[in-house]
C-alpha cells in the first residue's frame, strides 16, 4: 500500500490510497483502511478521499460493501475490468457526484490488409563499377562473412577479384542460387573446388585466411632460426647477420601479406 496526499489549488487536502490484495491475503487490508482511516484523515489534514488500485474484491464482498457504508464512500467502478466478468480495480472516494468512469471501447479489428497476386519483384542488377567500390570501401576493423575471408584481403585484392566476384553476384540475382552451387567451367572442364591449393610457394586456402601458409612459413623459419643459435658460437656478428638475412629473413619477406 502507498499512501500520499494531494493537495488542490485552493488548499484542501486529499488522501490517496493505492493498494494491492493478493487474492489469498484475506480482509486483513480492508480492517486496515476500516481501523485507520479516521486517523489518517486526521492526521494528514485531508478533507477526502480516494482509495484505487487491485483489490480482488471476489471474496471479501461483504467486508468492501461494508467499508463503503461505514465511511460514506461510492465505488465508481461498476462494470467489469476482468475477462471473468468481475471487477477487481475499484475507485473510491468520498467525492459528491457527479463522477463518471467508463468502459474503455471495445478496439474494433485491425483491416486485413490487401493481398496483391501477381506481383513481382523488381530484379536486382549489379556491375563491375558497384563491386569495385563495394570493395575498396571496406575497413580493416570491419567483421568477415560467412565466407571467413577479412576484408583487407578483398579490399587489397580488389582488382583481381572484382571481375570473378561480379560474374558470382549476377548469377545469384539471376538464378537465386547459393554461391556454393556456382560450377566453374575451364574449357569445358568443370573445376572441383579444392580447399588449399600452392602456387609460386604461397599456399592459398579456400577462405583466404592464409593460415597454412602462415604455420607452414613460421615453422621453417623456426627451423633456420633453432640452427643458427646451435652455430652461434662459431660467428661473429657479422656472420650472424649474413646468415639471418639469407636465410631466415628472406623468407619471412617472401610474398609477404603484410
Amino acid at each position: 500500500m502507498i499512501i500520499f496526499k494531494i493537495i488542490s489549488h485552493g488548499g484542501r487536502g486529499t488522501l490517496c490510497m493505492g493498494w494491492y490484495r493478493p487474492p489469498s491475503q484475506g480482509i486483513a487490508l480492508v480492517d486496515f483502511i476500516v481501523d485507520n482511516l479516521d486517523r489518517l484523515m486526521t492526521v494528514h489534514q485531508c478533507e477526502n478521499i480516494i482509495i484505487l488500485g487491485d483489490l480482488n474484491p471476489p471474496g471479501i464482498n461483504n467486508t468492501f460493501n461494508s467499508l463503503l457504508a461505514t465511511f460514506d464512500l461510492t465505488n465508481h467502478i461498476t462494470f467489469p475490468t476482468h475477462r471473468s466478468g468481475s471487477s477487481l480495480g475499484p475507485i473510491v472516494t468520498d467525492f459528491p457526484p457527479p463522477l463518471k468512469c467508463t468502459a474503455r471501447p471495445r478496439v474494433p479489428p485491425l483491416p486485413s490488409l490487401p493481398v496483391v497476386a501477381g506481383t513481382r519483384l523488381t530484379p536486382l542488377f549489379t556491375n563491375e563499377a558497384e563491386v569495385r567500390v563495394t570493395l575498396n570501401a571496406l575497413e580493416d576493423t570491419e567483421a568477415v562473412g560467412p565466407d571467413g575471408v577479412s576484408p583487407r584481403v578483398l579490399r587489397r585484392c580488389s582488382g583481381e577479384l572484382v571481375c570473378t566476384l561480379t560474374k558470382i553476384f549476377k548469377a545469384t540475382l539471376r538464378h537465386n542460387i547459393e554461391s556454393s552451387e556456382i560450377r566453374l567451367l575451364f574449357e569445358g572442364t568443370t573445376l572441383a573446388p579444392q580447399e588449399e591449393m600452392k602456387i609460386l610457394g604461397v599456399t592459398y586456402d579456400s577462405k583466404l585466411t592464409f593460415r597454412t601458409h602462415i604455420t607452414q612459413l613460421a615453422r621453417t623459419a623456426a627451423g633456420k632460426l633453432a640452427s643458427l643459435r646451435r652455430i652461434s658460437c662459431l660467428l661473429d656478428a657479422r656472420g650472424h647477420e649474413f646468415l639471418y638475412k639469407s636465410q631466415v629473413h628472406s623468407s619471412l619477406e617472401y610474398s609477404c601479406l603484410a
